[in-house]
């Protein structure tokens, strides 16, 4: 394949992760400062940010991984889910390996997509249906515990052992946890898959648009008519927990429909889409300076906001990323930088 036009696949891709990296911003913002009424359109654009970005993460890696070594993935898989952990521990203070916020399901594909690399696509798919269709099973035969309860580090007491088996962190690991490996894996599978055999998905583009478009309008229509499955679990207002057959669909095809978008690479040249791509490049640090702000500055001085005032929290919020990573880049030029160990770089995005 010309080499042009991976590259061009690679800028794709970057405005797509930046797409939902500032979706994902006013998401876990919403939950914290945003009023009621939380209108449902919202709550469903604010849904797509996590499955997207599951997605993209296994299309990004059978692309930038391709000539890596298989001690490289598997560090790699493991660099996040350690990033997970200091996220856990030193912005939200509570204990790791509790909850499972999203870049811990981010990491653990990492590893299994290096252990089934060499599996025929056949069988990958086939994996990513089992996974979705076992989710369906277990998720009927265990009881999916809604209420998300974290063990805050600042307040623990004797009972530390007591709490941490009260909370059972394998099931929220399993299936209930805030991005548990049923049925989010999937999505990652799926969008390794999708990189795999961009060439043919290429060629008949128009059918996958169809199905994608019909997946997705299905899912819509489906949990707008649903309240069962509008429940806010924590204040937090997607529509994935758990994520029901509906979302599934929709999560597939809006997959299928940003996947074709960066195959093709349908994109322009303004500021904007170079903004977009920004943010996509250094989507962990602007996912890790995010929840910063969340914790740090807005979950205590900004509650109640209106719709408008909202937008324009989240407004400033961009702005703010936006500058920082400005001075980042001008940073990254000195030649301080160059004695920052690898790991700090690649959260910065160096």
């Amino acid at each position: 394949m010309n080499k042009s036009i991976e590259n061009l696949r690679f800028n794709s891709l970057d405005v797509w992760r930046g797409i939902a990296i500032i979706i994902m911003i006013f998401a876990n913002s919403s939950a914290y400062a945003l009023s009621q009424p939380h209108f449902i359109l919202i709550r469903l654009l604010f849904s797509l940010a996590a499955p997207l970005f599951i997605f993209m993460s296994g299309f990004s890696y059978t692309i930038s991984k391709k000539n890596s070594s298989n001690k490289i993935k598997y560090l790699s898989g493991l660099y996040v889910i350690i990033t997970a952990t200091l996220v856990d521990l030193f912005i939200w203070r509570i204990i790791p390996f509790s909850t499972f916020d999203v870049l811990y399901i981010l990491g653990i594909g990492i590893i299994i997509n290096t252990i089934i690399k060499n599996v025929n696509w056949r069988l990958k798919i086939f994996f990513l249906i089992t996974i979705f269709c076992f989710y369906l099973y277990i998720i009927h035969k265990l009881n999916y515990r809604f209420e998300v309860f974290e063990i805050d580090i600042l307040n623990l007491n004797n009972n530390f052992i007591s709490l941490i088996q009260q909370s059972h962190p394998f099931k929220r690991f399993i299936i209930d946890g805030w991005f548990p490996v049923f049925p989010w894996l999937g999505l990652i599978v799926l969008g390794t898959v999708f990189a795999e055999k961009r060439t043919v998905i290429i060629k008949y583009y128009k059918t996958g648009i169809f199905f994608g478009i019909l997946m997705t309008f299905i899912g819509v229509i489906f949990i707008i008519s649903n309240p069962i499955i509008q429940s806010e679990r924590n204040n937090y207002l997607e529509l994935f927990y758990p994520p029901s057959i509906y979302f599934i669909l929709l999560s597939v095809g809006m997959s299928i429909l940003v996947g074709i978008n960066i195959s093709l690479n349908k994109l322009g040249d303004n500021f904007i889409y170079r903004l977009l791509s920004k943010f996509g490049r250094k989507s962990l640090f602007i996912y890790i300076l995010h929840c910063f702000i969340i914790q740090y500055l807005i979950k205590d001085n900004f509650t109640d906001l209106n719709l408008f005032k909202f937008l324009l929290l989240g407004i400033i919020f961009i702005s703010v990323c936006y500058y920082v990573l400005k001075i980042i880049d001008k940073m990254s030029k000195n030649s301080y930088f160059e004695s920052i160990p690898k790991p700090l770089k690649k959260i910065f995005g160096i």
